[in-house]
């Protein structure tokens, strides 16, 4: 099988999209399937493409057996819906007059949540006369309204006739929650039309290890109680919620918040930090995807954290398998499916949303009982290996993309 991914989001860039689509490509070339990944110049979440990739409009490379072809997009930085909007549509122009230069393919699939894409990989589709699957992570306009990047009611209105196109023209939809795959059948697409597949993780990457001590003194550790954040500090995350946590907790001298990553945020957090003088709470730079296991590992609980908002009830943030498969108990401000997956894991404690007090509460729970927090991880582990391993989750997504190359193969055997 021949397999087109499309995404803007891709490897040296660091994230969760980055790394499911680079792995499940990897996967697939593995197992004997032709792959290529037409994608864009990285530069998220700073905006400024990665040296090696400046001053172009086209270039081809490859990455553990995967083809690359990078086109053009607008490279801006991860913050203001129109800017954003900009980085998405004009990568998805670009890569649909990039398309036949990408060689033959049996099937394209759609791994960024952007709507922009769906139209391209729509008109790729009818230009080769194959199928194509649309990865749903998000759900439009929902989201941009959940996270204040919109009010504009003919702008919502545009962004939801837009979806509903996208997804009445795919063959197949993947939603990556149950939420998010019982909304899509709400909207009216037909529920065979629609897979749930999660995100899950490499849970031979990440593991339980041993040799904690580099990574914690790296994380500026000095034996405290590590509650560790790290992903994008961006509007969705709300992660005010850990400076008002650490300020309760200040006299706790032996707990320590550490926030790892970068976006829109950071430099709010870290200017209220400094004018309120936290000093419980340490920031470290974005760390490349090869470090976070041992990363992972160094917290004592790891924080997974999102905002008050009805539509984030179905979310599930990629951090809590990661830190599952690392045998490590989770502690998250979200309610709704991640909670209800955490609770059936037995692998940490979901508290309110936007409660620092209820926050506090479940830190100091797992940190006064370390043989709960040692089963909570335990439990973590074995959870993500049955239910959320990565490989186990793209042989799903290889099953489906056969089934719709074979039926597409017979209708023109029929004709």
């Amino acid at each position: 099988m021949r397999v087109l991914f499309l995404t803007v989001y891709y490897p040296p860039e660091v994230g969760a999209p980055q790394a499911r689509t680079h792995e499940t490509a990897r996967r697939f070339v593995e197992w004997g399937h032709e792959v290529t990944v037409l994608t864009a110049f990285p530069n998220h979440p700073t905006g400024i493409v990665a040296e090696g990739y400046r001053g172009k409009l086209y270039m081809r490379e490859k990455m553990d057996g995967v083809n690359l072809l990078r086109t053009w997009a607008y490279a801006a930085p991860n913050r203001g819906l129109w800017r954003w909007a900009a980085k998405h549509f004009s990568f998805a122009a670009s890569s649909l007059l990039a398309s036949p230069f990408a060689g033959s393919f049996d099937v394209v699939v759609v791994q960024s949540s952007a709507l922009f894409l769906g139209l391209t990989a729509s008109a790729i589709g009818l230009l080769r006369g194959v199928p194509w699957v649309l990865t749903v992570s998000d759900l439009w306009p929902e989201t941009a309204v959940a996270q204040g990047q919109t009010s504009s009611r003919p702008l919502v209105s545009l962004t939801d006739r837009l979806a509903g196109f996208v997804y009445r023209r795919a063959d197949a939809l993947v939603g990556v929650t149950e939420s998010i795959c019982q909304t899509l059948v709400r909207r009216g697409v037909p529920a065979e039309k629609i897979s749930h597949i999660p995100n899950g993780t490499d849970t031979e990457l990440f593991s339980p290890r041993e040799e904690r001590a580099p990574a914690r003194t790296g994380l500026g550790l000095n034996g405290e109680f590590a509650v560790v954040y790290a992903g994008t500090i961006g509007l969705a995350q709300g992660l005010d919620i850990v400076l008002d946590t650490a300020k309760l907790l200040r006299g706790t001298p032996d707990v320590r918040f550490v926030l790892v990553g970068d976006g829109v945020e950071k430099p709010k957090l870290l200017e209220r930090v400094r004018r309120e003088r936290i000093t419980n709470v340490t920031f470290v730079d974005r760390r490349p995807r090869s470090e976070m296991p041992a990363l992972l590992n160094a917290a004592d609980v790891v924080l997974v954290t999102l905002r008050k908002q009805p539509l984030f009830e179905g979310a599930l943030p990629s951090k809590t398998s990661e830190a599952m498969a690392c045998g490590r108990p989770v502690v998250m401000t979200i309610a709704g499916e991640a909670a209800a997956m955490l609770e059936r894991a037995g692998a940490g404690l979901a508290v309110e949303p936007e409660s620092p007090q209820a926050l506090a509460d479940a830190v100091l729970k797992v940190k006064r009982e370390p043989e709960l927090a040692a089963r909570m991880g335990r439990r973590g582990r074995e959870f993500a290996v049955r239910e959320l391993d990565r490989t186990a989750l793209a042989r799903r997504l290889e099953a489906l993309l056969l089934d719709l190359v074979n039926a597409k193969a017979g209708t023109r055997s029929a004709a």
